[in-house]
């Protein structure tokens, strides 16, 4: 419990930037629930962590069934080597309760065997995983009198459902029928379309596995090339700058005497952290229509270090002593006012009392992440709400090496600060600490895909090798009347590739469904290009062709005289 309790606190400590922006008596709440309740508003939890484990459980649910219908599919096909031991044991007086209990047992003892290698593999493969997601995860199978039954409960009840069908199917077989060479005779076809159903539905959810693994990623890169309507670059952030108190003013200063940095602006937050919200009155709008804006208080050097662009008026400056009494709003909260010319407008803020002057709008930067929407936003000076605190110093580098800057920032820190650690951090890096919960939701998403997509052509690999098998003579048959291989290799795995086709047209409609919610979850959101789709169903073309392509091809290639003499 102990470790639990300063695991939170550092998260709560590092997402405000190194001050407890909740009460202490939350450090006492579970891990899980600070990591399952994400922050969207202001990104300082990573952001959808509990849709993110429903839609790893979906996942996990999907490669579980995938494997289940490879055992379908496989148990099936080899149906007609076991009709004869089905045949000999119903003539020597088995039961058919008996023959499903005897399959059934099998199915179990097969599950039961996948879950001790499936333990052996999840210790392997942990550190891994915990690399991925940045979790120090483990099972706890023996400290949790639950975890035990749990995965025995699994492992029998994809035994039991897995193992049912083929059960049925196999004891319904009559030993009259195995006498007769025809045990096989009236369920073949049935089984066969059955097959080819759980064949297209493997196809479906690898094209869905696939598109979704697409569409995180564009998602990503699309987030990673916004224009967030300010420099992000070359922009060192210090931390508890408020700590120098009086001397943060000189601090400053000797900073900007280092022509390698090109601008120091103090700060109350920094993007990804919540701002204040307070209630407002507008002159020319009426009492009538109650209004509220986010506030952040800046120094006058906020827009030209970070580079933000004013579409009127101006920002605030030390030139004007009347600007202790002065407001910037950015062009949502100009558009939300509703005025044609906001530059001039009296603003009033109900909890300060203060009323200041509107001179300038900026034009809108993503101060929080692209989860939301710009919200209205207001910059004003510190002392014009009595504030002191300016905990943040962005201070803009002009060398291609930001690093070589460091020892000057920390010499000059400890030269006038107390003896507190230098704290530090890149504002690139920061941006892009705001989305650190959707990249691991994308590589965690990738990994399982590649895992079902794994399964799946296995499943595939095994059924290619019987339908070859089964059509051997065949394939003996047309090539001594002169069947060229590729002609072969087309009757044997074009079916796979129909498949495939019927797959997507299932898949593609499903999955713009999903996705389309997915990304619901971004105020500002790539599209679902064609592109997306076209390439999941031909990366599912290419996964069925490498899987059935070699058994395919090994049976075009078989001298004709060895495939008529096979039994």
């Amino acid at each position: 419990m102990q470790m639990e309790e300063t695991l939170v606190e550092l998260e709560l400590n590092d997402a405000a930037g190194g001050q407890p922006h909740m009460p202490w008596v939350w450090t006492l709440v579970p891990v899980a629930k600070i990591h399952l309740d994400s922050d969207l508003a202001t990104g300082n939890q990573p952001n959808g962590n509990r849709a993110y484990v429903k839609l790893f459980g979906w996942i996990a649910f999907l490669v579980l069934l995938i494997a289940g219908v490879n055992f379908v599919n496989l148990s099936t096909a080899r149906s007609a080597r076991r009709a004869r031991e089905v045949g000999i044991r119903k003539t020597v007086g088995s039961t058919r309760s008996q023959l499903v209990r005897q399959f059934l047992g099998e199915s179990i003892l097969l599950s039961l065997l996948g879950l001790v290698l499936a333990v052996g593999i999840i210790q392997l493969v942990l550190p891994l995983y915990r690399n991925v997601t940045g979790k120090a995860l483990s099972l706890p199978y023996f400290s949790d009198p639950a975890v035990i039954p749990g995965l025995l409960g699994l492992a029998l009840a994809v035994g039991f459902i897995a193992g049912l069908y083929p059960a049925f199917y196999l004891s319904s077989i009559r030993q009259a029928d195995v006498l007769k060479g025809s045990a096989l005779a009236g369920k073949r076809r049935g089984a066969l379309h059955l097959r080819h159903v759980l064949v297209v539905f493997q196809f479906a959810m690898s094209i869905l596995l696939i598109l979704g693994s697409l569409v995180i990623s564009g998602q990503l890169d699309f987030v990673k090339s916004r224009d967030l309507g300010f420099d992000k670059d070359q922009v060192i952030i210090v931390r508890n700058a408020e700590i120098l108190g009086g001397r943060l003013d000189g601090y400053m200063e000797k900073l900007k005497q280092n022509p390698a940095v090109a601008g120091v602006s103090a700060a109350r937050a920094i993007p990804g952290q919540g701002t204040v919200n307070w209630g407002i009155g507008v002159e020319g709008i009426g009492r009538e229509r109650p209004l509220n804006m986010n506030f952040l208080s800046c120094d006058q050097d906020f827009a030209g270090v970070l580079d933000v662009r004013m579409a009127e008026g101006r920002f605030l400056s030390r030139e004007f002593p009347s600007d202790k009494e002065a407001v910037v709003i950015n062009r949502k909260a100009a558009d939300y006012f509703g005025l044609p010319e906001p530059v001039g407008k009296k603003l009033q803020i109900w909890s300060t009392r203060g009323t200041y002057t509107i001179i300038g709008v900026m034009e809108n930067i993503h101060f929080e992440s692209l989860h939301r929407d710009v919200r209205p936003m207001g910059y004003l000076l510190p002392e014009a709400v009595n504030s002191t605190r300016r905990p943040y110093l962005f201070v803009r580098i002009n060398l291609p090496q930001i690093e070589k800057l460091l020892p000057f920032l920390r010499a000059s820190w400890d030269e006038l600060g107390p003896p507190i650690p230098f704290e530090y951090g890149f504002l690139d890096e920061r941006i892009d600490s705001l989305y650190q919960g959707d990249v691991r939701a994308g590589k965690i998403v990738a990994i399982f895909s590649g895992l079902a997509i794994f399964v799946s052509c296995l499943g595939l690999f095994g059924l290619a090798a019987y339908v070859t098998e089964q059509r051997t003579k065949e394939i003996g048959i047309r090539k001594v009347l002169g069947a060229r291989i590729s002609h072969i290799v087309w009757i044997l795995g074009g079916q796979f590739l129909k498949w495939v086709a019927v797959a997507a047209v299932v898949a593609w409609p499903a999955g713009y469904w999903l996705a389309g919610r997915w990304l619901q979850g971004f105020a500002f959101r790539t599209g679902l290009s064609a592109g997306f789709f076209l390439a999941s169903g031909l990366a599912a073309a290419l996964i069925a062709a490498v899987s059935v392509g070699s058994q395919v091809v090994k049976s075009a290639r078989t001298d004709p005289v060895k495939s008529l003499k096979y039994e």
